[in-house]
């Protein structure tokens, strides 16, 4: 099963934080938008409630396999073709393999890994 406090530690800041010269993914994933995984915390916070990070988390829960990240859509969306990814994915690419450390990271969290102290 997939951690909730791992996902408030380490997952999130995935959304929260844009690669150089990319948007967040909140900017297509986020509230009333296109799958609605990752929203921006309301009223101009920078940091998510309680009831915001358990929506989000219920809705990310749904494009992952748990213990298999190869084959889960939240991981092959970012990730280009050459790279071991889908492609299908309109947005920029995150990551260029799977030896991304964020790509790493993440693939723990799918794997069961219950702490959030390995977050890059």
């Amino acid at each position: 099963a997939l951690d909730f406090e791992f996902y408030r530690s380490c997952v999130q800041e995935v959304f929260a934080n844009p690669r150089e010269g990319q948007i967040h993914c909140s900017e297509c994933h986020g509230a009333n938008a296109l799958d609605d995984f990752a929203p921006f915390p309301g009223d101009g916070r920078t940091v998510w409630n309680d009831e915001e990070a358990r929506r989000g988390f219920e809705k990310i829960s749904r494009l992952i396999l748990p213990g298999n990240p190869e084959q889960s859509r939240f991981m092959l969306k970012p990730l280009p073709p050459d790279g071991g990814g889908s492609y299908a994915h309109n947005g920029p690419r995150r990551w260029q393999s799977r030896d991304d450390p964020e790509w790493q990271m993440l693939a723990e969290w799918i794997r069961g890994e219950r702490t959030g102290n390995n977050c890059s």
